[in-house]
């Protein structure tokens, strides 16, 4: 297991590295306004793919329980791209049309109709997103680690080299979405290459498996639909209430936080398919490697959060996004402790405890977000962000313990 966790923590750890350098790339070559849009509408990106009503959580369980079975693999296989197939058409469909409405309804400021037709374009891209979970599901259900450290490296690469071109020779927004959209699919087609040799895709449709991994993703999609939003609603909020040049500091330190989750998630990850294959429920020693993997991450961001975001962004980062960023870092540690007792008792069946959990958090978070907003700026923003990690780590742990 000890192998297959440090496999699963290169191929998370490797190719997350990879955009931190894009995000200083683009920082140096756009307008500070259009490099705001361009964090929200990552986090965007990053919300859409947790609208997919759970299924690429759900079919991790499924490979990992059909290990043995290519017949059984295949079906699910199969009924999944035509479920997200489907799925990343309405998403997509709602990312067009939303800004619509609230144009309509609402008069926004010309920074927010430049978000909004970013969000319309970027719309085209979610597809393929949405297909692309499958694939990793598959080789992360398979405990393929290296696999996925393989494909993620190649659709980044290119993704990466792509974006960067664009940027520094256009400057412009427009063409960074489009190039955005165009590797997204290409990242798709790599997926579906790798597989050419291992899987035939028939297209057939087996209501009995769409069922079960509907009810598995059924309650996973509460939590997915909640959680982002306390994970990127102060992103957005913060951006509509303090100025654009403070708040683009701290998008960009929530966005390196959120991305370092991938090294207490890759633990995690491992141990849900563990879990989930032999039924064991002792995860004390977890607690311990995700202490050993995240603690010195955190107090890096915590010692050193001036020198990170000047040196990465380019730019002289002011004093609350510094402040913010240093409690951002408290509330990753708390945030990757969280992540074994959720993995427990999804192994269990029981997502519908880990949702009411999220259910439970909601409205206290986004009253506790507007009062401290309103008081602290983006420092209100962090501190609450991270008092709800907290918070969600104590409840988890109490419920995977009953």
């Amino acid at each position: 297991m000890l192998k297959i966790g440090t496999t699963s923590l290169l191929s998370n750890i490797i190719p997350g590295l990879l955009p931190l350098f894009l995000l200083g790339m683009i920082s140096r070559n756009i307008e500070p306004q259009s490099f705001s849009v361009y964090l929200l509408i990552m986090a965007a990106i990053g919300y859409a793919g947790f609208m997919e009503l759970g299924i690429s959580r759900a079919l991790v369980k499924a490979f990992s329980q059909c290990h043995n079975n290519p017949n059984c693999t295949a079906l699910i296989f199969s009924t999944s791209f035509l479920l997200l197939s489907i799925l990343g058409i309405i998403t997509g469909f709602l990312f067009y049309v939303v800004p619509s409405v609230i144009s309509f309804f609402i008069e926004t400021s010309i920074e927010y109709e430049l978000l909004f037709q970013s969000l319309r374009l970027v719309s085209i891209s979610v597809p393929a997103i949405f297909l692309t979970q499958i694939y990793y599901s598959y080789y992360e259900g398979n405990l393929k680690f290296t696999n996925i450290l393989f494909l993620k490296l190649s659709t980044l690469i290119i993704e990466i080299s792509i974006q960067c071109y664009v940027v520094v020779t256009t400057n412009s927004l427009e063409n960074l979405i489009i190039s955005i959209i165009v590797t997204k699919y290409i990242s798709l087609f790599i997926c579906i290459f790798s597989m050419k040799d291992k899987l035939k895709l028939n297209l057939k449709f087996n209501r009995l498996i769409a069922k079960d991994l509907l009810s598995f993703g059924g309650w996973v999609t509460v939590s997915n639909i909640i959680g982002p939003i306390m994970v990127y609603f102060d992103r957005f909020y913060t951006s509509s209430v303090v100025s654009f040049s403070i708040s683009s500091h701290y998008l960009a330190a929530s966005e390196l936080v959120q991305k370092s989750t991938i090294v207490p998630s890759s633990i995690s990850r491992v141990i849900f398919v563990f879990l989930s294959r032999t039924g064991i429920d002792k995860v004390e020693k977890s607690y311990l490697s995700i202490l050993l993997v995240t603690f010195p991450l955190s107090l890096f961001f915590f010692v050193f959060s001036e020198h990170i975001l000047n040196s990465w962004l380019g730019i002289e980062a002011n004093i609350q996004s510094i402040i913010s960023f240093k409690i951002l870092s408290i509330g990753l540690l708390l945030n990757a402790f969280a992540q074994i007792p959720c993995s427990k008792l999804l192994s269990q069946n029981r997502a519908k405890s880990v949702a009411l959990i999220h259910m439970l958090e909601l409205i206290p978070y986004l009253l506790l977000l507007y009062y401290s907003v309103d008081q602290w700026g983006v420092i209100g923003a962090a501190i609450v962000w991270t008092f709800r990690n907290g918070i969600d780590f104590i409840l988890l742990l109490i419920m995977s313990n009953k």
